[in-house]
């Protein structure tokens, strides 16, 4: 009940000198969660992209010591790691799916500062392959009103190109 998954992505991330794992994940308590020392919480939607989240070359950790977090499931609670990340103060980015809900989950976590999205090009070619239009079509009436509402650059122009394919 009290399980967290993390991992470290990208500088170092450690827990009262100990590292955090770097492949894979590591489980850990709330209590522990909050004792890890990093610059920045990156929220990951998916335990499997957590899992595999280096292969992603593309993501420019920006020199900081970056932890990655499951937003959690069934099994590692989301109620718990909202705790977490509201209880840490640390800087949060997003790696979501892109879809409406991946974006608007995005959209409402606390101190968002980026949300992490491939290029523009490769972003675009990888929905068209994808051919996901059900996550469009299924979504866009839940999470229309939240991602049109929100201003922030970093939410409205994924939210744009959205609606433009209409494909997650």
């Amino acid at each position: 009940e009290d399980s967290i998954a993390v991992k470290a992505v990208h500088g170092h991330c450690d827990l009262e000198g100990l590292p955090v794992a770097t492949q894979g994940y590591q489980v850990l308590t709330l209590v522990q969660a909050l004792r890890v020392r990093a610059d920045v919480l990156l929220v990951v939607e998916n335990l499997e992209s957590l899992r595999f989240l280096e292969r992603n070359r593309w993501i420019d950790y920006e020199g900081k010591a970056v932890l990655a977090v499951f937003r959690g499931d069934r099994t590692f609670r989301a109620d718990i790691v909202a705790r977490f990340i509201e209880s840490s103060g640390a800087t949060v980015w997003a790696y979501f799916d892109f879809d409406p809900a991946g974006l608007g989950m995005s959209a409402k976590l606390p101190r968002l500062q980026r949300i992490l999205l491939p290029p523009e090009a490769a972003l675009v070619h990888a929905a068209r392959k994808a051919n996901q239009v059900h996550l469009y079509a299924d979504q866009a009436g839940q999470w229309s009103r939240t991602l049109t509402a929100d201003k922030r650059p970093m939410v409205r122009s994924p939210w744009e190109l959205l609606m433009q394919l209409r494909i997650g």
